[in-house]
């Protein structure tokens, strides 16, 4: 038979077994927790220590099997040295205190998915100072910066922000 190519999530702990939900898995830019098996989705829980830029994966392979990541989870930057992270197009959710503890400066988002009750509490306790808003075209990323400058707001994300765009 052929072998099979390596996957890029390796279970955190054992060998490769079925993939549950709730399992954790390491990928090159730190961990994913699998939120559904069925819907082959994934949360961002754990940043790579060593990185100073991180970006979400859109996507991650567990058992040879691509994932969407749609979440980012709390303290997933806790004890990082990422100053830089890019929030790809596939996050839905932001966890209240995703940043907290940690040394992220600013956020690139290219998500166009965000909305107020999915960033809520998203910048509390962080250091985040600068989003920059890459959603796609000039139009598109005007589009959003309005519509990011009103729910990434210090009430809501927990956080006063420079909104921009690239």
């Amino acid at each position: 038979g052929t072998a099979e190519p390596p996957a890029d999530g390796k279970p955190s702990e054992g060998k490769p077994s079925e993939v549950k939900n709730g399992s954790i898995y390491e990928v090159s830019q730190g961990q994913v927790r699998v939120i559904s098996v069925k819907d082959k989705t994934v949360a961002f829980i754990k940043a790579n220590k060593n990185r100073k830029k991180i970006t979400v994966p859109k996507t991650v392979k567990i058992n040879a099997e691509s994932y969407t990541v749609i979440e980012i989870g709390t303290e997933a930057f806790k004890g990082s040295k990422a100053v830089t992270v890019t929030v790809s197009e596939n996050i839905m959710i932001i966890r209240s205190g995703a940043f907290k503890k940690s040394k992220v400066k600013k956020l690139i988002i290219k998500s166009r998915k965000l909305t107020k009750k999915a960033v809520k509490g998203s910048l509390k306790s962080s250091k985040v100072k600068k989003l920059t808003i890459n959603t796609g075209n000039k139009k598109l990323r005007k589009k959003y910066l309005k519509k990011y400058k009103k729910i990434f707001t210090s009430k809501n994300a927990g956080r006063k922000v420079k909104l921009g765009i690239r």
